[in-house]
């Protein structure tokens, strides 16, 4: 290792720091000190576990598997160059970088599905994120934040599409397809969500049928569900210009989910999720102005599925929305020391046309326990 002075004047820090660090270390056996000789890695006591020892498969000469996209074609160079101005900025802009993507690259992405799929949305409606597992994963836990218990997928599809719903405690039914694409008919009132490719059916081939598009958009209106929209390679058709997205339909109800998987490389893990407005936004608006009215006006940034609710008692408020059937959480709940008195409010939970009236319930609560 450097001598403590050295990697002091490296690190930019005091050389006591620096001591006290190696002092830590010898102590935890990661370093070994000999007076005179300097301070070094330790050896390993004993030695280490031969690796096991396995065959990987080599690259067949000639590849027909489907879903890998022709990589002699990815512009390299222009990737490259845009990944290094892509760190330049986040080493000049530290902290600048929200979860769901920074909102440069979420219009980008909002312009480009709009001029080559039809996709209706706003860039502030976008989720960026792994690729379309990473997608799903994300929305697995919405739907179960949302108390959505069922997701019905194309069958068939890919071997592991119902895994990801699975993992995250949804049960999966099978939606059959045949020549018209998804048998819409097959879905009922017990299914909260369902998986479709609709522009290009993987793997059949065909495309949701006009009438199946109308008769499944129904479906998600009536019963207040959500259609997922996996147009994994919606941009492709030799024919004639590629069908619209479903989503623009009804971006209400359709959830679309894209990602560069088929147009530059899987491996680049790139996606993107967009989201119905209804699922954020509107929900926490409608619940500020219903704070706003009683003159509460709840702290933090406008981000997440819940708002904090200050409360002179919030005892009091929990036995009072108990009687009209109101669960509620107290800030209490999540706090192990000193806290304020306030709820904890997840907007998010409630079905949509128990929205209102539970928000009705929670004011009621609110103003009778100030009174």
């Amino acid at each position: 290792m450097p001598s403590s002075r050295v990697l002091a004047t490296d690190l930019a820090v005091s050389r006591n720091t620096v001591v006290s660090v190696f002092d830590s270390l010898v102590a935890e056996g990661v370093l070994t000190a000999a007076q005179g000789s300097g301070t070094f890695v330790a050896r390993a006591t004993h030695e280490a576990m031969p690796a096991a020892s396995f065959e990987v498969p080599g690259e067949p000469r000639f590849d027909l598997r489907p879903g890998r996209p022709e990589r002699g074609s990815f512009p390299t160079a222009k990737w490259l160059n845009a990944t290094r101005h892509g760190a330049a900025a986040a080493e000049s802009h530290p902290g600048a970088f929200p979860d769901a993507g920074t909102i440069e690259l979420r219009s980008a992405v909002a312009a480009y599905l709009a001029r080559a799929r039809g996709v209706d949305t706003d860039p502030h409606n976008i989720v960026v994120c792994s690729g379309f597992r990473g997608a799903c994963t994300l929305l697995a836990t919405v739907l179960r934040r949302l108390r959505r218990t069922t997701v019905a997928v194309e069958d068939p599809s890919l071997p592991a599409a119902p895994d990801v719903w699975t993992a995250a405690g949804l049960q999966v039914v099978d939606l059959g397809v045949d020549a018209e694409g998804a048998v819409v008919e097959q879905l009922d009132d017990t299914v909260d969500a369902a998986v479709v490719t609709a522009a290009h059916q993987f793997p059949l081939g065909g495309t949701l049928a006009p009438q199946r598009r109308l008769s499944l958009l129904d479906w998600a209106t009536r019963h207040d569900a959500f259609v997922i929209e996996d147009d994994y390679d919606g941009e492709f058709r030799f024919d004639k210009r590629p069908i619209a997205a479903l989503q623009r339909s009804d971006p209400d109800h359709v959830i679309y989910i894209g990602s560069t998987s088929k147009t530059l490389d899987p491996h680049l893990r790139l996606g993107w999720l967009v989201l119905p407005t209804e699922l954020y936004a509107p929900r926490r608006n409608r619940l500020q102005r219903a704070l706003g009215d009683l003159g509460i006006m709840p702290p933090g940034i406008p981000a997440g599925l819940h708002s904090v609710v200050p409360v002179p008692d919030d005892e009091a408020v929990v036995r009072i929305a108990d009687v009209s059937g109101l669960a509620l959480h107290t800030l209490g709940r999540y706090s192990r020391g000193p806290h304020d008195r306030a709820m904890v409010v997840g907007f998010a939970t409630p079905r949509r046309h128990d929205f209102s009236e539970s928000i009705s319930h929670l004011v009621d609560a609110l103003a009778r326990a100030r009174s």
